[in-house]
């Protein structure tokens, strides 16, 4: 599983570069089947394209197994841009009751 990020947009709970909660408004976080470098999940992640080159694009990678045995839903989400899109939650926990342990637990996932 890939998660896209960039460097320049911090979106993570501690400042890091990858979300690690959902925002407020959604229940699971998004990942890309397969690992994919930063200029291919940009591609994909970003509809008007990347204005910089791929200076600042990231990736990172998890194995569903890592994310389930963390206690995560691992579900395949397809949309018309990104078929390999995937949803992973945490039950019925959304972003506003993600708990900083659960934010922790996500991370420690990838490599």
């Amino acid at each position: 599983m890939t998660q896209y990020g960039n460097s320049e947009v911090p979106a993570g709970r501690d400042g890091g570069v990858f979300r690690d909660a959902p925002r407020s408004h959604e229940q699971a976080l998004s990942t890309i089947v397969g690992q994919l470098a930063p200029d291919e999940a940009c591609e994909l992640v970003r509809q008007w394209g990347c204005p910089d080159e791929h200076v600042h694009c990231v990736t990172r990678w998890a194995t569903v197994g890592a994310l389930r045995r963390r206690g995560f839903l691992v579900e395949h989400s397809p949309t018309i841009r990104i078929p390999g899109h995937t949803n992973v939650s945490r039950g019925d926990l959304g972003g506003d009751d993600w708990p900083p342990d659960v934010s922790e637990a996500f991370n420690s996932c990838f490599d």
